[in-house]
């Protein structure tokens, strides 16, 4: 599993490049909350993590583990953009469909990157347990977890290096 660090940096640096380098003159159109959006569906995902602790505190060890199953299938993106859609189409706050299809940007995102980086997900549980993944080398968490938190950091040193240059946020400091 990629770090909540990384679930959140790179939804936020994919859409803010893309908005920054190829959409220029629409710029304006997708505010940095938006960004931010994408960020915390990139995170989105893990929840059941936080369910799965809080269900073994009150109820001991006897909770199965849900992590990478009920969260982690194509079903929430697909009705994130079903969402997004319909709210584009039917409904007229804008806000409603760019909130939706950041979220769905960033759960897509999410269930990528545990896909390549790190194990398998099962994208139709419960209707199927096939579980896809690349399954890398990494798992020895003592050597892998400095080297993900390693990747973690550069990327945050460069995505601000980029709003540096990009958006001068010292300006902000």
């Amino acid at each position: 599993m990629s770090f909540a660090v990384t679930h959140f940096l790179v939804p936020v640096i994919l859409i803010d490049l893309i908005r920054d380098h190829i959409f220029k003159k629409h710029r304006r159109k997708l505010p940095n909350k938006y960004i931010f959006l994408a960020g915390i569906g990139g995170m989105l995902p893990d929840i059941d993590m936080v369910v799965w602790f809080a269900l073994r505190f009150f109820l001991g060890d006897s909770v199965p583990d849900v992590h990478r199953t009920f969260t982690h299938t194509i079903f929430f993106p697909i009705a994130l953009f079903a969402l997004t859609f319909i709210s584009y189409k039917y409904v007229k706050h804008k806000w409603c469909y760019k909130a939706a299809g950041m979220i769905a940007i960033g759960w897509t995102i999410h269930l990528i990157l545990d896909v390549v980086v790190l194990g398998t997900i099962m994208p139709f549980y419960p209707l199927s347990e096939l579980a896809i993944g690349l399954n890398p080398t990494l798992g020895n968490c003592d050597l892998d977890c400095r080297v993900l938190a390693g990747i973690d950091a550069t990327m945050l040193i460069l995505w601000l290096i980029h709003e540096e240059i990009e958006h001068k946020i010292s300006d902000f400091l």
